[in-house]
Parts: C-alpha cells; structure tokens; sequence
C-alpha cells in the first residue's frame, strides 16, 4: 500500500504541475480554458470559477487542461460533459502560432523546472560536489595504469564530459569497458584509451567496474545553485541518448520500466532515504518533461510539431488530418505502455 500511494503521490505532483504550465500559458494568452481536471475517471467534485472547471476525478493517475480548440480546430469548442457556462477567452486555434507553441511547450518545462529544485536541494544534501578530475584509485585499479591522480577529463568517447554526471554516464554507458579518453594533464590536453573490467549484469547488459574516483569539493550556495543547474541538463542529455540507445537497440525491453517497474523502483528509493527519494522524483520528472517533446503523435512534442510545420509554410495541417494522427499515436501509446507494463510484470517475477 504505501509504494502504491507514494507512485501515485509522485506521478500527480509531476503531471498536475506539468498541466499547470499549460493552464498557466494558456491563461495568459487568453485562450479559453474550460476544464482543470485532477486525476481521470468519474467527477468526484468540481467547480467553476470564472469560466473554468475546476475538479477532482476518481483515479489520480494524471490530469489534464482542456482548452476550446485543442482537439478539433476550426470546428468551434470542443464540447465536455457538465459545462454550462462559457469560459473566458478565445479557441486555441484562433491564438498565433508562437503562443500555441508557448503553451504546448509551457508543461515539459515546468517538469525540468521541478527536476531543478529537487537536484538544488539534493546537491545541498551532500558532502561534497562531483568534479571529472581523478582522486583516487582502487586497489588493483587496471586504470591506474592509464590515468594520474590530478587528471581532468573533457571527453569520454568523443562526449563532452566536463560536468562529473556527463563523465560518469558516459563511463557506464560504454560497451565494450574500453574507453577513450581526452583530459587535461599538467595543462596539455592529450588522448589515452583505458581498459577496465566488465562483467554481465543479470538484465544481460555489460556492466562496466569504474575502479577510480572523482574529487568532490566542498558544497557552497554558489556552487550548490550552478552544479544543480549543470546535472539538470546533464539528465536531460542522458535521458536523449538512452532513448537513442533504445529505438537503435543497444538497449532491448528489459532496459525499460513502465508503470509497475517505476513503482518497484520508488518504494525501493524511499528506503534508501530522502536524498535518494527526492533524486528520483527529479530523473523521473525530467524524463516525463523530455518525453512529453518529443515528436510523437498524441504528446506535446507531436502538436508541437504540427505548430512547427505551420510557422514554416505558414499554413497550418487540415484539422481532420492532425486529428487522425493523434488519435493513431493514442492507440500506439497504448499498446506501447501495455507491453511495457508486462515486461514489468514478468521481470518481478524474476
């Protein structure tokens, strides 16, 4: 019981703020607003405050903003169950083309904005702040034999490193533990391939054994607020490249956790402590950010899409057509969480 109100604690904090920046953009603009839901399902409560409908849903599972012309441009207001009274504003689709991509934009960052704090306050929470410069070895380290204590890294892989979470993620991200590396040595850059050891994890990826340490420096306000700043990004980076590795396949569908897995892994965080927690809650809203842009049917990133294609041509798509792109993403979604959601399953048996 208590993984499951905490999943449900984390997703509606994460997707209620998502769908305020959206509200919030579209008040704005003026666009015309007619329901705040929370949660989905049967109406439990709602009421109506200048126009829009504020309410509360069974199952709080998520959220949404409903917005006259969203879903049927051009064909006057999308009509909702209960609403009597006419919202202030004007049809989305009536509002230029900058404002709707604001809007559609608007909910992602709200999600990287909440990553941030929660980044600020767990970087507070440390002893010390990551550097990528090397410290110390471990005892029988393979890569002492490459690397000096005092050493800088810029590069891993061809990636820029110079943020400790860029450095690590593309250390473990490595496939073969042979690494190739640009750093900074008594104040010459240089390249050197290190080898390390690997070992089969039991999810069948090769794990990599990082066998040095980086040099943390103490925490202050100054560097609390731009090392917070650095890993949001730097999370927003990896969560591209993991996407990347998984459509290529380096990674298969046991890499991925849907709903149950994410829950497995909240109850397990929790346990570990606060800092811990508050650590995933801001991968987990920053994943939800990236994810909502990119360019599929039936997120953000698709109507966004959609709103970039009409500021190029300066025309937008016929309504009906982006209507059936949806609603085709929708039922892929679907399937692709359902899928997912089994992998789960199977695996916490495993």
């Amino acid at each position: 019981m208590k993984t499951v109100l905490l999943t449900v604690l984390v997703f509606g904090v994460i997707i209620i703020l998502h769908e305020t920046g959206h509200f919030l953009f579209a008040k704005l603009f003026h666009v015309k607003v007619e329901e705040f839901s929370f949660g989905m399902g049967p109406k439990l409560w709602s009421r109506e405050k200048k126009g829009t409908q504020y309410s509360i849903r069974a199952f709080p599972i998520g959220g949404y903003v409903a917005m006259e012309g969203e879903d049927d441009a051009g064909s006057g207001a999308v009509v909702r169950e209960e609403l009597h009274s006419a919202a202030e504003g004007d049809p989305l689709y009536a509002k230029p083309a900058w404002q709707r991509l604001i809007i559609m934009v608007a909910g992602a960052v709200m999600n990287v904005i909440l990553g941030f704090i929660m980044l600020v306050v767990v970087t507070a929470m440390s002893g010390l702040i990551g550097t990528t410069t090397v410290a110390v070895f471990d005892e029988n380290s393979v890569s002492a034999n490459y690397l000096q204590v005092g050493d800088e890294i810029i590069k891993v892989n061809g990636y820029n490193t110079r943020f400790y979470g860029d450095a690590t993620f593309q250390m473990l991200r490595d496939e073969d533990g042979v690494i190739d590396f640009t750093l900074i040595r008594d104040g010459k850059s240089m390249e050197i391939t290190v080898p390390f050891e690997t070992e089969e994890l039991a999810d069948g990826i090769i794990g990599m054994h990082m066998d040095f340490k980086f040099l943390g420096e103490p925490v202050s306000f100054g560097n609390t607020i731009t090392y917070a700043f650095h890993w949001t990004f730097s999370v927003v980076k990896q969560v591209w490249y993991s996407l990347i590795d998984v459509i290529t396949g380096r990674y298969g569908l046991q890499a991925i956790s849907g709903p149950v897995g994410t829950a497995t892994i909240i109850s397990q965080a929790s346990a570990q402590g606060l800092r811990s927690f508050l650590l995933l809650v801001a991968f987990i809203t920053i994943n939800v950010g990236v994810f909502n842009l990119l360019p599929l049917p039936a997120l953000d990133g698709g109507r966004i899409l959609f709103v970039l294609i009409e500021m190029i041509f300066r025309k937008p798509v016929p309504p009906k057509y982006e209507a059936w792109v949806h609603r085709i993403g929708i039922i892929l979604l679907l399937g692709l969480i359902a899928v997912v959601t089994a992998s789960d399953i199977i695996k916490l048996f495993h």
